[in-house]
C-alpha cells in the first residue's frame, strides 16, 4: 500500500452530482474549476453551477451535452474571481503545461479523456472529462468530480495523466486553466521571552538600611575615639614611668 499522501492544502472532492445547481453530466468542467479555486484559497466564493455557467457564457441546456471549453473556464473564473490571476489555455504540449506547474503547488482545471485514466480512477465514465490536477514535488494528483463528496485526491503517474490530457483533443495539446501558486505561509518565530528582573528594595527598605549604616558608623566612631583615649592614657603612664625611672637612676 502506498504511503504517499496528498498535500494538506488539497480539500475533499466535490461530487458533481450533488454540487449546488447540478444539472446534466456535463458539469464536470465547472466542478473541477471550483475545486481548484477552493484549493487555492479556502476563502474564495464558491459559485453554484448555474452561476459559473452564466459567468462563462455557457448556460445549461437540459438533455443537451454542452460542456465548456478551456476558454469558457477562463472566462467564468475571471468574472467570478476577478482578483485571482487564473491563466492558461491550450498548451502546445505536456512540457509547456508542466513548466508553470513546477513553480509551486498550484491547482489546475485540466481536460482529459476519462477512458485513458486507470480504470479505478474513471469512476464509471469513459468520455471527455475535466478534473482538478496539481503537482506536489514530483507527484501528480487529481480530484475527480465523479468521486464521492469529501474523498481524497487520487495519485496518478505523470505519463498516464499526460496520455489522458493528450487524448482530450487528440491533437497533442493540453487544455488547462491554472490558478496561481498557493502562497507558502510565513512562519514568524516567537519573540524571545522577556526576562523581568526581580523587584528592587522599596524606599522604606532603603531608608531602614541607611539608618542601620549610620548607626554602625556612629558606633565605629565611638569605638575609635575610645581606643584613642586609651592610647593617650597609656602614653601618659609610660611617660610618667620613664620620668620616675630617670629620677631613681640619678640617686
Amino acid at each position: 500500500m502506498s504511503t504517499i499522501t496528498p498535500p494538506p492544502q488539497a480539500p475533499g472532492a466535490f461530487d458533481q452530482r450533488k454540487y449546488p445547481g447540478a444539472g446534466d453530466v456535463d458539469d464536470c468542467w465547472v466542478v473541477a474549476t471550483v475545486y481548484a479555486a477552493k484549493m487555492y484559497d479556502r476563502k474564495l466564493h464558491l459559485p453554484t453551477i448555474p452561476e459559473f455557467r452564466k459567468a462563462a457564457g455557457v448556460p445549461d441546456v437540459r438533455g443537451v451535452s454542452n460542456g465548456g471549453t478551456v476558454q469558457n473556464v477562463l472566462d467564468g473564473a475571471h468574472k467570478i474571481w476577478p482578483h485571482v490571476q487564473v491563466n492558461g489555455g491550450v498548451f502546445k504540449d505536456w512540457a509547456a503545461f508542466v513548466v508553470p506547474m513546477q513553480k509551486g503547488l498550484r491547482p489546475a482545471s485540466l481536460a482529459v479523456k476519462s477512458s485513458e485514466l486507470p480504470p479505478e480512477l474513471q469512476y464509471g465514465f469513459k468520455g471527455l472529462h475535466q478534473v482538478a490536477a496539481f503537482l506536489d514535488g514530483d507527484q501528480w494528483w487529481i480530484s475527480n468530480p465523479l468521486q464521492r463528496d469529501g474523498a481524497k485526491p487520487d495519485h496518478i503517474g505523470a505519463a498516464t495523466l499526460r496520455k489522458a490530457a493528450y487524448a482530450f483533443g487528440n491533437d497533442g495539446h493540453v487544455h488547462a486553466a491554472l490558478f496561481p501558486v498557493i502562497p507558502v505561509p510565513v512562519v514568524v518565530p516567537p519573540p524571545p521571552p522577556v526576562v523581568v528582573p526581580p523587584p528592587g528594595p522599596t524606599v522604606a527598605e532603603l531608608q531602614a538600611e541607611i539608618v542601620g549604616l549610620n548607626a554602625m558608623l556612629t558606633d565605629t566612631q565611638k569605638r575609635l575615639i575610645a581606643e584613642q583615649d586609651a592610647a593617650d592614657i597609656l602614653d601618659g603612664r609610660l611617660a610618667a614611668a620613664k620620668d620616675l625611672a630617670a629620677k631613681i637612676g640619678a640617686l
